[in-house]
């Protein structure tokens, strides 16, 4: 069987010897040669059906702490909005937020993909860079392979800490500030979270043929928005 020639010559992996197996593994031993193979034949099967399935599996397994974990997020969002709710009518959006939750979540994540390559993609073409939106879909959806490494990594992690998911960010060094807007900030910058964005910046480098300065600043900028958006929420995970 063919195997990703790593790092051997300067050439992208043939596309045609690549298999789905080789692309997951080139994407974390090797995402410069293996983001060039996967832009020049775009695919976003694999990526959909890695966003349907993670976090979903997690969310499942570890039901009792996903259930927590909602509720935590979900109460403090009512109590600081401006709708006035009996405490029934809290505890009745809250279950219902539980149950929804666990199936919308995929899809949220789908829909972020979209809206996010979509962004990385009209900026990349502000900078005249190359590409059509799929190869951006796909160079993006493969780059969520970080993501499951995470969420493989945070099942049998859950088992040993009783906590939903792994923390292997900054906000460890305080974690006696978790309801301070630093400890959200700390949060974000994760170890994976990074090394995900960093993937994207590779391939939205392949694809675009932009500078790669340009193209790791529009990312981490990207990125930076990302942790404001999801503070309040990156504070229980």
């Amino acid at each position: 069987m063919e195997i990703i020639n790593l790092n051997t010559n300067n050439e992208a992996p043939e596309v045609g010897k690549l298999n789905v197996f080789q692309k997951i593994a080139g994407v974390v031993v090797s995402p410069s040669e293996t983001m060039k193979a996967i832009a020049a034949k775009p695919t976003v099967i694999v990526p959909i059906i890695m966003f349907l399935l993670m976090p979903l599996a997690l969310y499942i397994l570890r039901y009792d702490l996903y259930e927590e974990f909602m509720r935590n997020i979900t109460q403090m969002s009512l109590e600081n909005s401006s709708a006035n709710m009996t405490p029934e009518q809290i505890a009745a959006a809250v279950d219902m937020s539980v149950k929804i939750g666990i199936f919308s979540t995929p899809l949220s994540m789908m829909l972020n993909w979209l809206i996010g390559t979509a962004i990385l993609f009209g900026i990349m073409k502000i900078f005249k860079g190359e590409g059509n939106f799929k190869q951006y879909l796909s160079v993006t959806g493969y780059a969520y392979v970080i993501m499951v490494v995470y969420y493989l990594l945070c099942i049998p992690v859950s088992y040993m800490t009783g906590t939903l998911m792994l923390n292997s960010s900054l906000a460890l060094i305080v974690p006696h500030m978790k309801e301070s807007l630093l400890y959200g900030i700390l949060r974000g910058l994760d170890f994976f979270s990074l090394w995900y964005f960093l993937v994207i910046g590779i391939g939205a480098a392949a694809v675009s043929k932009v500078s790669k300065a340009k193209v790791y600043t529009v990312v981490g900028i990207i990125f930076i928005v990302s942790i404001a958006m999801a503070i309040n929420t990156l504070k229980f995970m």
